[in-house]
């Protein structure tokens, strides 16, 4: 869940917040992830507690996926950010069964020039040995390997993480770099929509997509240069775009993004949840009330 698509006041990220936390319960998902993003939208430890407290006095099966960058000031273990991973630990003790946490680098566009210029690698490993060292016994802890796999991937080995993978080109050569080291249990990120139309999507996701160096290698193999539909998107002018232009990002696009009918997820996720990837976590790109229900049950028969 990506909580700025929700407003700007602290009481309506609340209200959205529990909106779809209420719809998450309904349509039977296992878990709900909150992403790491700016500061202003990000929950509080205080607002985690609050949600934990409602999940567990409704009785419910739900577990929430914490995202703590290692980067963040507000994280950071060798600064002040340590009182907070503490208290996140607190709420891991208290409520094992309702809350885990995925730890990553963190995205540089969330990040203050100062943040951006720390090391992911270093700060993940400090962050997870930390964790590790502090956390209840069969804590379900996930760390995620944008930008930095190889550190992820350690500590998945060294302490039982759960690799945390984006969906896209490289997903399959991650996941056999990823299965030859660890016990071969993983997960996914996975953008998705099963309402809107490509164009539709093709807007919704353009800027993830064009923010992704792969991306823009493989645009430049067919001849598009990729600043070219930066500038179209960002104006508006899209539809000015040539079919080829046009053809060339949908392609590319495909291999971040997954929209369309049910066989969509089948093809594009079965074989890798049949060789050990255990969690998918969808980014619903339209309508909350109507992407949720449909991955809810699309997970279900895949599982």
């Amino acid at each position: 869940m990506k909580r700025s698509k929700f407003g700007e006041s602290k009481e309506l990220l609340m209200r959205k917040t529990f909106e779809v936390l209420n719809l998450a319960l309904r349509s039977g998902l296992d878990y709900l992830c909150f992403d790491y993003e700016w500061k202003k939208y990000n929950l509080t430890c205080e607002d985690l507690a609050t949600i934990l407290e409602e999940i567990d006095s409704n009785d419910g099966k739900l577990t929430v996926i914490f995202t703590v960058a290692s980067r963040a000031n507000e994280f950071l273990i060798e600064g002040s950010g340590k009182a907070n991973v503490d208290s996140l630990l607190q709420l891991l003790d208290s409520y094992p069964d309702l809350l885990a946490l995925n730890l990553v680098a963190g995205n540089p566009a969330y990040l203050s020039e100062e943040e951006r210029g720390r090391s992911g690698s270093r700060t993940l490993y400090i962050l997870g040995a930390y964790v590790a060292s502090h956390a209840p016994t069969n804590a379900k802890i996930l760390v995620g390997t944008e930008n930095v796999l190889k550190t992820a991937v350690k500590l998945a080995a060294e302490f039982g993480y759960i690799p945390f993978h984006l969906f896209s080109d490289k997903l399959s050569t991650e996941l056999n770099y990823t299965f030859s080291r660890t016990s071969g249990v993983s997960a996914c990120y996975v953008p998705y929509s099963c309402v809107l139309s490509e164009r539709e999507v093709a807007l919704k996701i353009w800027r993830y997509v064009l923010r992704r160096s792969s991306a823009w290698e493989m645009l430049r193999s067919q001849n598009i240069d990729p600043k070219i539909l930066v500038t179209a998107f960002e104006n508006g002018k899209h539809e000015k775009l040539s079919d080829h232009a046009w053809n060339a990002f949908v392609s590319v696009m495909r291999y971040f993004v997954i929209y369309g009918d049910d066989r969509a997820f089948d093809r594009e996720l079965g074989d890798y949840i049949s060789s050990g990837m255990r969690l998918v976590i969808g980014l619903p790109l339209g309508d909350f009330e109507k992407e949720v229900p449909q991955l809810a049950r699309i997970m279900r028969r895949e599982s």
